[in-house]
């Protein structure tokens, strides 16, 4: 049989005893060793810092018992298992004592990253090393965000719904690219980014901010001079 279709066929079951097996079988193979590395790393990011018995006994185990649980969570894996450096996409939300850092900066191709409900207060410098982001989502708990979010300049969409922020840093207009701007349900005090470089801009959303909430005459004027969807 094909070393790629057995590779697919344990990862697909949720049987723990074929994907020992098919482990085991392909164990020698070079093959393998970027899915193990893939299945390692993001056991690390997640489910390895949880305290309950259950978890540690896992974490303590074979490779084949944390692939079982995580293949249980449907997003948590990409779909096509690639070597870490080639990972665009991750969904790292519903983990609130996981440690994403340092080891998330191996994904030097992300395009895509979802937080959620992580208790993420504030990203460290280095998190603006992942400078082919094209989409960011971080929802609940975020109290601050760096001015080095301008240096992610390929980013298509920046999604900060749900947060603690109160204020945006203006090196966000250094975002090119930009079409999508969500900031709502935060606690935002005023809104008066220079959004005039901003070409491609399609979206913002303020709603859910405080009612005092300041947005500048020179932001109304330019969405509505260039049709931006402009929601408060």
């Amino acid at each position: 049989m094909h070393s790629d279709t057995v590779i697919k066929e344990w990862i697909a079951s949720i049987d723990l005893e074929k994907i020992t097996v098919g482990l085991n079988h392909l164990a020698a193979r070079s093959s393998l060793n970027f899915i193990t590395e893939l299945y390692e790393s993001i056991w690390k990011m997640t489910y390895a810092n949880a305290t309950e018995d259950d978890f540690r006994a896992i974490d303590a185990g074979p490779l084949a018992n944390k692939i079982l649980l995580m293949n249980e969570q449907g997003d948590l894996i990409p779909s096509e298992l690639v070597p870490i450096p080639e990972v665009t996409r991750l969904d790292l939300g519903g983990f609130p004592k996981a440690v994403f850092f340092p080891e998330l900066l191996k994904y030097k191709g992300l395009k895509s990253l979802d937080f959620w409900e992580n208790d993420l207060e504030i990203l460290p410098e280095s998190f603006f090393e992942l400078t082919q982001l094209e989409h960011l989502y971080i929802s609940v708990g975020l109290a601050e965000l760096s001015p080095s979010i301008g240096k992610l300049t390929r980013l298509q969409e920046l999604k900060l719904s749900g947060n603690c922020l109160t204020k945006i840093p203006s090196q966000v207009a250094q975002l090119s690219e930009l079409k999508v701007l969500d900031l709502n349900s935060n606690w935002l005090e005023s809104f008066d980014l220079d959004i005039s470089a901003l070409e491609k801009l399609e979206e913002i959303n303020l709603i859910y901010n405080p009612k005092e909430l300041v947005i500048s005459e020179e932001v109304i004027t330019i969405a509505k001079e260039r049709g931006i969807e402009l929601s408060y």
